[in-house]
């Protein structure tokens, strides 16, 4: 989970530089993590990035927020089982 809490630094930078292949690919990064982490939905908010940045749609701060509560959802999950 840390690792993947690491990307969204990259995709707030990727973003506000307007960088599509790199929201492509930290977007395909993400949702490889949250699908072999049993994480579906985050794993289709990031993948409809993807697809977004494949088609050069507009990807927006919507969406990106969007990925953020998941992630934070998830993580919380997480957490809760631990203890």
């Amino acid at each position: 989970m840390a690792l993947a809490g690491q990307i969204f630094g990259k995709i707030d930078a990727a973003f506000a530089d307007n960088n599509t292949h790199a929201l492509k690919e930290l977007a395909h990064s993400l949702k490889g993590s949250a699908r072999s982490a049993c994480c579906p939905h985050l794993g289709d908010l990031a993948s409809a990035m993807q697809e977004n940045a494949e088609k050069s749609v507009t990807i927006t701060n919507d969406m990106i927020a969007a990925l953020k509560t998941e992630f934070e959802r998830v993580t919380e999950a997480v957490r809760d089982l631990k203890v």
